[in-house]
């Protein structure tokens, strides 16, 4: 079912962002639920991978507290992040990961912009780098990142795919968001045609295996709007919606993914909600359990690189590899004392099996 074929499609455009969320939400659990839980399951007994979205926006009622409180509960629900491309393994192999949990944020790329008018970052950019980024850094989570690729430079002062890149090294993975997130989708000037959905599905996954060596293995779908479903899943093996029906269990649910929308799932009820998954009976305070793929190495005097390189056992060169995004110029600067340098250690933890 699209989004325009419904009723309400007309009301749309007066819908506020979260009401327009409460209503995708309430229509994709409608049409799942059964498939997922069937009548007089007990729902606490539920099992499965979640899929929680995430916007890089935050409000009055959707605040970066609330999202710092939600990676806090995950975290002392010993919730490990887990990637598509695992899931589909271990569905494909008969086992249903538990304790797991996949994290998505969509519209990567969709506002380039990085700063406002007098220069300080801001906007989703800003959101994602700045209040994001450093709560799953801190607690060893990965995200999967939906990526709207139309115009994206290599490099730029705002979302690039060099910074993509970067992302991906450290075990997020990356989904087609279309090419040009369009209103046209959900029916507006028209709608799409055959040949355009086509183009916002190969064009997007294309561009993300251009500039980034790897085949997606998921679409999220924009607005939730389901057009061309059958070419679509020619090209993505995971169709990600916007509806809300439980956990993934099943390789046939990977057709229609549901995703839990964890800001209208807040405090109180996103801890039950999540209990649900976790393999943990009670609660309590845990250390965050990530195997780092780097550690911090603050310069002192007298330092060099070749003399902080061969105290780790690695190179020059991988150690200015590992600093290019935070110290671009590494390589031929001088180094200054108490310059922060971040030293790979050769581990990495991906998400994967």
């Amino acid at each position: 079912m699209t989004v325009p074929d419904h009723p309400a499609a007309g009301k749309l455009r007066l819908l506020s962002r979260r009401s327009f969320l409460r209503w995708t939400a309430t229509l994709g659990a409608s049409l799942a639920i059964q498939a997922i839980c069937p009548v007089g399951a007990n729902a606490a007994v539920w099992s499965g991978v979640p899929v929680l979205a995430y916007h890089p926006v935050f409000t009055d009622d959707w605040t970066v507290e609330a999202f710092r409180q939600q990676m806090h509960i995950l975290h002392q629900l010993k919730m490990r992040t887990i990637s598509f491309r695992a899931l589909i393994w271990h569905l494909e192999n008969g086992t249903t990961p538990q304790g797991r949990v996949i994290l998505s944020v969509d519209d990567i790329g969709a506002a380039k912009a990085c700063c406002d008018r007098e220069g300080n970052l801001a906007g989703p950019y800003a959101t994602f780098w700045l209040q994001m980024y450093p709560e799953f850094r801190r607690y060893g989570f990965q995200a999967v990142l939906g990526v709207v690729t139309g115009d994206i430079p290599e490099e730029a002062s705002g979302w690039d795919w060099r910074k993509i890149r970067f992302l991906q090294s450290l075990g997020y993975e990356l989904a087609s968001h279309s090419v040009s997130h369009n209103y046209q989708m959900v029916g507006r000037d028209g709608g799409l045609t055959r040949e355009q959905a086509l183009h916002e599905f190969a064009d997007s996954k294309e561009a993300i295996r251009q500039h980034c060596g790897i085949d997606p293995v998921g679409y999220v779908w924009p607005f939730n709007a389901v057009n061309y479903k059958e070419d679509a899943a020619a090209l993505y093996p995971a169709l990600i919606t916007y509806g809300e029906g439980g956990a993934v269990q099943r390789l046939e649910q990977l057709a229609a993914v549901p995703r839990y929308h964890a800001e209208l799932h807040q405090g109180a009820d996103f801890r039950s909600m999540m209990e649900r998954y976790s393999t943990v009976p009670a609660t309590s305070h845990l250390h965050p359990r990530t195997r780092r793929g780097s550690v911090l190495y603050v310069v002192q005097p007298g330092d060099s690189l070749g003399r902080i390189a061969a105290a780790h056992g690695i190179t020059v060169a991988a150690l200015v590899e590992a600093n290019r995004y935070r110290y671009p110029d590494l390589g031929s600067a001088v180094l200054r004392v108490a310059m922060r340098l971040q030293v790979p250690t050769g581990r990495s933890f991906l998400g994967g099996p």
